[in-house]
């Protein structure tokens, strides 16, 4: 409530309430206090905390009485016009804090079994990812052993084939050509030579006993010896072609072949002639 100028202050109330005023000032004091609330309000809170005293008899007790319950009941309408509706509920209940030391006994099997659990799953993620990144290792490299297994062997064999190819790519064209003309003839050269020489020595012929020699002459016709060579009788084949070679078994056995290929054999010393099959 605002203060009115005729209002007592804290002091003059308080000095009304303990009964230290002249009787001319307490009596414009309680005239004032009569008909003024917030001085009344005033001075019921002073009644109220003001500590209870020995009491003296005086002239004020019988004057003061009828403000105890006046004082009361302004004391509690001050209280609930100052104290807003909202706040006027139970005080909350203390909750007692625990100490320090209480906490950190009751964490310290929390704070281990928590990083104990962790821990574990650490290491069990740990070996499993290193299982994984193990295994795809060795996948990868029988991967790349067998791809180099495989290149290596393409390439062994093609290895041959490329070098001829590389060898041919590298010779001129005519080079090439020569270099296979003549492989060619030196390869038929021991053919051409062994045939010439065969073809000469089947051109003569002696029987295992050397008492009978056969020859082909330059004409290709056939002639026979019967002393070593001395001298010489033509022979008859009926071949009706000129003759290739002469083979001779024992004295009496000879057997001549054609330049077609046609063979005739005698077993009489060439008297007669028989076409073989």
């Amino acid at each position: 409530m605002t203060p009115t100028k005729t209002c007592l202050d804290a002091e003059t109330l308080a000095a009304w309430v303990d009964g230290g005023l002249d009787a001319r000032a307490a009596a414009m004091a309680e005239a004032h206090v009569s008909s003024c609330p917030r001085c009344q309000e005033i001075a019921g809170l002073i009644v109220k905390t003001t500590p209870a005293a020995v009491p003296v008899e005086s002239a004020w007790r019988f004057r003061a009485g009828w403000l105890v319950p006046l004082a009361a009941g302004l004391a509690a309408v001050g209280v609930w016009m100052i104290v807003p509706s909202d706040r006027m509920t139970a005080p909350p209940t203390a909750t007692v804090a625990p100490v320090p030391e209480q906490q950190a006994k009751v964490k310290a099997p929390q704070e281990e079994s928590r990083a104990k659990e962790q821990g574990t799953r650490f290491r069990d993620q740990a070996k499993n990812e290193a299982a994984a990144s193990a295994k795809a290792t060795a996948g990868q490299a029988d991967q790349l052993a067998k791809k180099d297994n495989d290149q290596g062997a393409k390439r062994f064999d093609e290895a041959p084939a490329d070098a001829n190819k590389l060898r041919v790519q590298a010779a001129p064209p005519a080079a090439t050509a020569v270099a296979a003309e003549a492989g060619r003839l030196e390869a038929q050269a021991p053919a051409r030579q062994t045939f010439a020489q065969a073809a000469e020595a089947k051109r003569e012929a002696t029987s295992p006993d050397g008492s009978i020699r056969w020859r082909l002459t330059p004409t290709n016709t056939l002639e026979r010896s019967a002393d070593t060579g001395r001298t010489w009788v033509p022979v008859e084949t009926g071949a009706g072609g000129p003759l290739a070679s002469i083979q001779v078994t024992d004295a009496n056995i000879a057997t001549v072949t054609t330049v077609d290929g046609r063979q005739f054999r005698t077993t009489d010393s060439g008297k007669t002639w028989l076409k073989a099959p």
